[in-house]
């Protein structure tokens, strides 16, 4: 079970040398300030590796620590300038949005992200100077690693050519023509005429090597030196462990009795016209000689409590340094925006130009997976038929603040609990506003009087028990003149409710996705039945006459011209099952 203080941690993979080189000169200056020559050489060792591992840990890996902050809440305010009303195009109908016209905004690009914003950010500075780094950085490892492996196979050359001279401590001993004495893995070298007394120090040195297993320390860290090859402090932490374990095996000699004075002298005889040449190598000689000699003369106090001070601290500055601090709002309560919306306004994405919706009613019905949206487009008298338009399509968000509407992306901003902005792209200038991106904000709303008795004629479709139960599809228009039946296109279809008829005419297209998409237009109104010749719509009367139980004429008179159009009962189609569904009737 994580920790609780963990849910605030976030680690997030990647290639960051810059961290990587902040870290790495942090901690080196903790070592020189708070370790070196002030603790014992074992746990000095410890510190220089954990800041190997931390420098390279910091190379791929960015440590975030989450903070949480109380959530603003936005202004619900928004400024409005007087404009003339108009239908907003985010609803269209077909008077108002023509199908060439829709296509040619669906075919326009459009920003990937969801910002209403013509300057994209393309990332920080130094996130894109790490990426233009990093093929340099993979051709430098690769160069490095060859080197080492140059390194041992040299070791190899020399060990096969040199001469057995026995045994010593379980190492094998050879002699060899070089003159610098040296060891790796579990063999010595020294050269072949060295006299006895040196012999002694020498193979005490070189035994503490291969018994503490100095070369496979060294190794590992010019592994680790290979994945941080540009970075200076990857080699000054190699230089200085080198150095810790020099002081280890020094001291090791002093702890079997050897004579310090002479053992020093010894040293400065030996080291002091000899140079290295194959770093991997546990080598007797080392640059740093003077520090040798003083930290075998120097007494050491309280080293584990001085290691830990000093660990404390450089994991505490080096963590920083890699470290990005974030603030997280507190969760704010859940916001759905599955439901009734109507329109407030539309403008541009910083409401400096708007239009109220007060003469022109906009309605937004999310379901689970589908968005529906009406235009009110015409009203006639108060008991006369109410006329719509809109679309039916895809919803889902993909983040919390991008959803994405038939196939288009559009930023959401929540206002407050009943509202929010929703944006997106008009690159035709087909809203009558200025800029390219048109925002419109949403507020709750529940269906109530005419627009819910027409909805709910939908659903009563299928309660009524007489001859109009059900959905009916108008098959043809009928020619009053020549008597003609013309076929409907595209399909319409209507539903007779209790009270309330519902007509609509749906034409089918597809979105940037290749998921469905539907324009439709129709209209309702009051409704009845007064027997099977005859039904009245919005007052107005309608001769009825039947050909069958599943076909039907209706002949009526509008504006004083006759017209008759067919109805064959169907099955209710799927766009108007989906309309049912976001209605959440």
């Amino acid at each position: 079970m994580p920790l609780p203080v963990l849910t605030h941690v976030q680690l997030t993979p990647g290639f960051f040398p810059l961290a990587a080189l902040l870290t790495g000169g942090a901690a080196y200056l903790c070592y020189m300030l708070l370790v070196r020559m002030k603790c014992k050489s074992r746990p000095a060792q410890g510190f220089i590796a954990a800041g190997m591992m931390l420098m390279t840990a910091s190379l791929f890996l960015r440590l975030t620590f989450v903070t949480e902050k109380p959530a603003a809440s936005p202004s619900t305010e928004v400024a409005r300038q007087a404009v003339s009303h108009a239908i907003p195009s985010t609803t269209p109908g077909f008077p108002a949005f023509p199908r060439d016209r829709f296509k040619q905004a669906l075919d326009v690009p459009r920003p990937s992200s969801g910002v209403a914003s013509s300057h994209e950010p393309t990332g920080t500075f130094w996130a894109q100077w790490g990426g233009r780094f990093l093929p340099w950085y993979i051709v430098g490892g690769i160069l490095y690693l060859l080197y080492l492996a140059g390194q041992l196979a040299s070791l190899l050359h020399i060990r096969r050519y040199a001469v057995k001279a026995g045994q010593h401590e379980g190492a094998t001993l050879y002699h060899t023509d070089y003159e610098m004495p040296f060891s790796f893995a579990k063999s010595i070298f020294i050269p072949a005429d060295t006299d006895e007394e040196k012999a002694a120090f020498i193979l005490s040195h070189e035994a503490s090597h291969i018994r503490r297993g100095h070369f496979y320390k060294l190794l590992a860290l010019q592994c680790l030196t290979a994945l941080n090859w540009f970075n200076p402090f990857a080699y000054l932490f190699y230089r200085a462990m080198r150095e810790q374990l020099e002081m280890e095996a020094d001291r090791d000699v002093l702890d079997q009795g050897a004579d310090r004075e002479q053992y020093q002298i010894h040293l400065v005889l030996t080291c002091k016209e000899h140079r290295e040449w194959i770093p991997v190598r546990s080598n007797y000689n080392h640059s740093t000689l003077k520090a040798r000699i003083i930290f075998m003369n120097k007494t050491v106090q309280n080293g584990f409590a001085r290691i830990t001070l000093a660990g404390s601290l450089a994991l505490c500055l080096c963590i920083y340094s890699c470290t990005d601090l974030k603030e997280k709002p507190h969760k704010a309560e859940s916001f759905d925006l599955q439901g009734c919306w109507t329109m407030l306004c539309i403008g541009d994405s910083a409401f400096r130009t708007t239009r109220t919706t007060d003469i022109v009613p906009h309605y937004k019905f999310v379901g689970k997976e589908n968005v529906l949206t009406v235009a009110v487009t015409g009203r006639k008298a108060p008991d006369g038929p109410t006329f719509f338009s809109g679309k039916l399509g895809s919803f889902r968000m993909s983040s919390d603040s991008v959803a994405v509407e038939q196939g288009l992306e559009c930023p959401v901003q929540r206002v407050d609990s009943a509202s929010f902005n929703l944006s997106w792209y008009d690159p035709n200038g087909v809203s009558n506003i200025p800029g390219l991106w048109k925002t419109e904000q949403w507020v709750r709303h529940t269906p109530t009087g005419k627009s819910q008795r027409i909805m709910q004629a939908y659903k009563e479709c299928h309660e009524r028990k007489d001859q109009l139960k059900g959905a009916w599809k108008m098959s043809a228009y009928i020619d009053r003149n020549t008597g003609e039946k013309v076929p409907q296109n595209p399909l319409q279809y209507k539903f007779f409710g209790k009270d309330h008829y519902f007509t609509v005419l749906v034409q089918a297209m597809t979105d940037m996705e290749g998921n469905p998409l539907y324009q439709f237009s129709g209209n309702g109104g009051t409704f009845e039945y007064v027997d099977e010749n005859h039904l009245r719509e919005n007052g107005g009367d309608h001769r009825l006459q039947w050909d069958g139980d599943d076909t039907f004429t209706t002949t009526f008179r509008w504006d004083g011209v006759e017209f008759s159009e067919e109805w064959t009962r169907t099955e209710i189609p799927e766009a108007l099952d989906r309309m049912l569904e976001c209605t959440g009737l």
